[in-house]
């Protein structure tokens, strides 16, 4: 019993050092418009874009995308965006992002994709943020790893 519970216990740290392992070898993107940190692994891309100057001088629409090389999974993040899914939620999930509690409102892709849609409303100090994206709803290390990705996701 005691050797089991020791083979255990060392399978379980050697799982933790794995998942940390990976993540000190994930990139950090600071964003130059979006106000924001994200970090992601080296199988996926990612891009920025600019946005706007309004009326009153504030940029908006600013966005970050990221996409993992399976053209599925993706993750977008754009400050002053208000909306959200026109599907149907089919499930909800609550994920920790920036030490807040984001709703995930997950959807389904229209009939024959293979992924599902989620989307998140953020909002920070004055900061407000809409975080959407897709994955692939028949790989669930997949779906794991685009919640990572989103929970190192910091507003500057």
């Amino acid at each position: 019993l005691i050797v089991s519970l020791v083979l255990l216990i060392t399978l379980i740290f050697a799982l933790v050092g794995l998942i940390n392992y990976n993540k000190l070898n994930w990139s950090t993107y600071t964003g130059r418009f979006t106000n924001v940190t994200i970090k992601y692994p080296a199988t996926w891309s990612i891009t920025e874009t600019e946005g706007y100057i309004n009326d009153s001088g504030q940029r908006e629409q600013s966005y970050i995308h990221l996409e993992k090389k399976d053209k599925v999974s993706y993750i977008s993040i754009t400050d002053s965006f208000f909306g959200g899914a026109e599907e149907e939620t089919v499930k909800e999930e609550v994920i920790l992002i920036d030490g807040i509690k984001a709703k995930l409102n997950i959807t389904r892709h229209s009939e024959g994709e293979p992924a599902s849609k989620f989307d998140s409303q953020i909002k920070k100090g004055q900061r407000f943020y809409m975080v959407f994206g897709s994955w692939d709803e028949k790989d669930n290390r997949k779906n794991n790893e685009v919640r990572e990705i989103l929970r190192t996701l910091k507003v500057l």
